[in-house]
């Protein structure tokens, strides 16, 4: 079960994109730790 809600959030969650260095960066608006250990 843990597997599908993971699966699920992480498509509800956002991800935001910045500059560095000349190259896109991709970060998820919250680490994977903080939502997992809400569940």
């Amino acid at each position: 079960m843990s597997t599908k809600v993971r699966d699920f959030v992480r498509t509800q969650l956002r991800e935001f994109q910045y500059l560095d260095d000349g190259q896109f960066k991709t970060l998820p608006e919250y680490p994977e730790f903080a939502w997992f250990e809400g569940m």
